[in-house]
């Protein structure tokens, strides 16, 4: 998740930096439709305000964490 730091925008008031949707895409480089599908199904936690989710770093963290590793070729 390097460079995740520089799309920073707001602070959560627990002391948690806060995401919007098209900045958790362009961090792990997924569609904003598949990060709206994560937080529809549950896999990605997210707070609605509005017509808007705000996702915290934390949530972001356990989403990646959750993500299944890429299969290794044998060779």
């Amino acid at each position: 998740m390097a460079g995740f730091e520089t799309t920073l925008r707001a602070s959560h008031p627990l002391g948690s930096e806060i995401y919007t949707t098209e900045e958790v895409a362009a961090a792990l480089k997924l569609s904003v439709r598949h990060i709206l599908r994560a937080i529809h199904s549950g896999q990605l936690e997210a707070r609605k305000t509005g017509k808007h989710y705000l996702i915290t770093r934390d949530a972001v963290q356990k989403y990646w964490e959750s993500l299944p590793l890429a299969a290794q070729e044998e060779g």
